[in-house]
This record gives structure tokens, sequence and C-alpha cells, in this order.
């Protein structure tokens, strides 16, 4: 193993490290393109696999340098062209990371008009504030949630609004609070970094929440080249935990007129890799926690109970998801057990699935009403299946949970991270597919016209993504 010395430049960290197979074999090249938010020591940790069997852990420590004086930093929102469109808003939010643990958001928002056809590009930094603050509306969200329980509707949506209102005027600076006041109803992208992790959609305008104002799309920042406009739907493969009743009851949402039907996954748990391999789909089910209970041993991927880390790692590892190749949906049901439970989605659930290689995922922020899953997930997965965009069967699915539970506000918990313009396919049986690509260039890379290009075509027996 050798790894040569890496360079930051522009935010962009680029590692690229060699793996030598003791000479039976050429040397092969693996690179990687990691974001660094903030300058100072970090390791890196990488698992090596050939095919499925692990071979090693390689671990590299690394200097990230700040940004001197003299280096700008790359801000513009390039949007490359592609068959599917753009929201119209897409908002970036990256953290500033300043002395004694204070940081501040700096937002760029793009908005673009198809009627006279303009694109206009804002930047809006926020107050510096303390990074517990955002540990802080994290409590506050759990002390809301525990309050909607057994309230009158009402008192519930203004306990709700109360705390979008503190996020909304704390966090947005005063310009861009006005800016989206007097943005039209549509599609909006949010693209936060990691360190900026909160529920955007209950910002709260005074008038309405952004989730009721606008489709909310969101993504992480660090993996903005990973997202996908076109992903595969068909049959649904379902994990779930041991304490869910049932199953296949939930399992049968899942399948819209004309749909295959859904593959329960053997006892709900993934026992066996290459089942990742080829789903166009995953639908986890959990049913809320009760006082003193374990998630652990009753989850989809099992951790055996043993000791010593090395174990632990062995352990795990087997159950460890590879969705790259067919960027799956991803969605969870987490279905509450009769008392208030936040979910932890945007700190354990969305980070595993998105980096694991998910075209999108979509999930409640607490634990909902089994009627409210119910009509959500059967209402989303038909308006997907009959071709409506992502962010369309989104809201196909809030507005059925809506009407079903009109003195809830469990429709308000869904979030979705994805394009909300993103597209469904069907993948067509076929005993072959050829892939035409050009050779040196990027995959989505126009080519543009009155240019030579090489081209390299390819039979495969599984089509691509």
């Amino acid at each position: 193993m050798s790894c040569r010395k890496t360079d930051f430049y522009h935010g962009l960290l680029d590692p690229r490290c060699g793996y030598s197979t003791g000479g039976k074999l050429p040397p092969q090249a693996a690179r990687f393109h990691l974001i660094a938010l903030r300058p100072g020591t970090t390791k890196i940790t990488a698992e090596l696999f050939v095919g499925q069997d692990f071979q090693n852990t390689l671990e590299a420590e690394v200097q990230v340098a700040g940004l001197g004086d003299g280096v700008r930093r790359e801000e513009q929102l390039r949007l490359p062209p592609r068959p599917v469109p753009y929201p119209e808003i897409v908002l970036r939010i990256r953290t500033e990371w300043l002395e004694d643990s204070a940081c501040r958001f700096h937002y760029r928002l793009k908005r673009s008009d198809p009627r006279p056809t303009f694109i206009q590009e804002m930047e809006y930094h926020s107050d510096p504030f303390h990074s517990s603050q955002i540990a802080k509306s994290r409590e506050l969200l759990r002390a809301t949630v525990e309050d909607l329980q057994g309230g009158l509707p009402e008192d519930m949506r203004s306990r709700l609004t109360a705390f979008g209102r503190y996020l909304y005027g704390n966090l947005f600076p005063v310009e861009l609070q006005v800016e989206i006041r007097n943005l039209p109803p549509t599609a909006v992208l949010i693209l936060a970094d990691q360190d900026a992790r909160l529920p955007w959609e209950l910002f709260h305008d005074g008038k309405r929440f952004l989730g009721e104002r606008f489709l909310v799309g969101r993504w992480p920042w660090e993996l903005d080249d990973q997202r996908v406009y076109e992903f595969p739907v068909g049959a649904v493969n379902v994990a779930y935990y041991a304490n869910v009743e049932q199953p296949e009851i939930w399992a049968d949402l899942l399948e819209p007129p004309g749909a295959p039907p859904p593959v329960p996954l053997p006892g709900g748990m993934f026992r066996d890799l290459r089942k990742a391999e080829v789903m166009r789909g995953l639908h986890l089910i959990r049913w809320g926690q009760l006082p003193g209970a374990s998630g652990w041993q009753d989850a989809p991927a099992r951790v055996e109970d043993v000791h010593a880390d090395d174990d632990m790692e062995s352990g795990v590892r087997p159950a460890k998801l590879s969705l790259r190749r067919n960027r799956p949906l991803v969605t969870l049901g987490y279905i509450s057990a009769g008392r208030p439970e936040l979910t932890t989605l945007e700190e354990t659930w969305v980070p595993v699935f998105t980096r694991a290689g998910c075209s999108a995922f979509v999930g409640p922020l607490w634990a909902v009403q089994p009627a409210v899953e119910a009509v959500f997930t059967g209402g989303f997965y038909t308006a997907l299946w009959s071709g409506a965009s992502l962010g369309g069967a989104f809201r196909a699915g809030r507005q059925l949970a809506r009407e079903v539970a009109p003195d809830s506000l469990d429709w308000m918990a869904y979030i979705l991270f994805g394009d909300p313009m993103a597209r469904p396919y069907r993948p067509v049986a076929g005993q072959g597919y050829a892939v035409v690509e050009a050779v040196g260039k990027p995959l989505k890379e126009p080519i543009d016209p009155g240019t030579e290009a090489r081209f390299r075509i390819t039979l495969r027996r599984m089509p691509p993504v």
C-alpha cells in the first residue's frame, strides 16, 4: 500500500492511493474526492474488499491546511445540463467555523424563472452563533414532539409554530427571511453540509412552515456530485425489526396496481450481501421502542453479542450494504409505539444510506401513527409507480396522510432527501444491454456539436444505472 501526498485546494481533498497485489497483478488505483469542512488533522479509514471478501482496513492521517487570504473558494452553484429540469430554487448552506466553537451559516440562493429566462444568484450569511445552539434546536424539537402527544390540534400547531419561528428568526439573516417570504410556491432543493443538520422544513416564516409552502428536497452538500435525477423502480425489498408484528401487512402497501410484488428479506434480515446488488428499492419498517427495550439485537443488520472491538467490527462487516450498483430508493417506516420518539433520521439513517449510494431517502423525523404511515407509504409508492416525480410522489403521500388524520401533525414529520425533480424509470428486462460511453469524458458531461469524440461500447448482463 502506498499513498501520495494529499493536496487541499478550494475545499477539495483528493488523495490517490494505489494498492499492490504482491506482483501477481498490476497495481490498481483508487481515487477519492473528499470535502474538507474545516482545517486540522483528521484520519481517513477505508475498507478494502475483493468481491464480497474483506481484505484489509487502510488508514491514513491527513493534515488539512486552511485557505490563505489569496485563495478563493469556488462559490458558484454549477448546474450542468440534464434531461430533467432543475428545481426553480436551489439553496446551498455551508458552515463557517470561527474561534471558540462559534460558527455561522453561509447561504447561496440560486433562483431560476422559466418565463423570463434568467438565473438570479444571491448570497447571505447569518450572525455568528455558538455551535451548541444546533444541539439546542434538536432538544427543542424533542420537547416539542413530546408536547404534541395528546394535545388539542390548535395547541399542537401553535407549539410547533413557535419552534419553527425561533429557528427562522435566529438562523436566517433578515435579508434572506424577506426573500423567502416573497418566493412563489415551488420546488426547492437544499444542499446543506453535515454541520448544518437542522429541520429546515419546520422553519416558519410567520404564516406557514417552509415544508408547507415549498416542495422541499434535501441532499448532503458533500455528496452533491452523487445526486441523481433518474432512479430505477421495481420490486421493493422489505427489511424489518423483530418487534414488527405481521410485516406482510405493511409490505402490501408497497405493491401499487401493476407493480411487481415486494420481496421480504428472510426473517427481515440482511443476511446475503448480494441482495443489495440487485435492489430496485428498499423499505425499512421499525416499530417505536418501548422504555428499556434494546433495538440492536432486533435490527435488520444483526450485531453479535461480543466485547472485543475487533470481533464487533468483524461481526458487523458482512451486513454492510453496497447499494451503488443500482442506486435504489430507500424509505423508512417508523411507527409510534404510543410514546413520543425522535427517529434521529438526520444523524443516523440518512448519512448511512446516502453514503452507501442510495438515490434518495424518505422517512419521518419522529415516530408517526400507524394510520398516517400506512396512508403515506401507500400513496407515495402508488404515485411513484404511476410516473410522478420524486417530489410529486412525496407531496401526494403527505397530502393523503394529512387528510386521513386531520387532527395530527404527523404528516409534517416526513422529509425527503433527494432531488425533488428526479424521475423514476422502469428497467426493461433483456438478455443483454449495450452501454455507449464517451472515452475520456465524465458520464454526465455533454458533448458539444462539432467536436470529435471516441466512444466505447460494452455489453452487460445487468442493466446500467
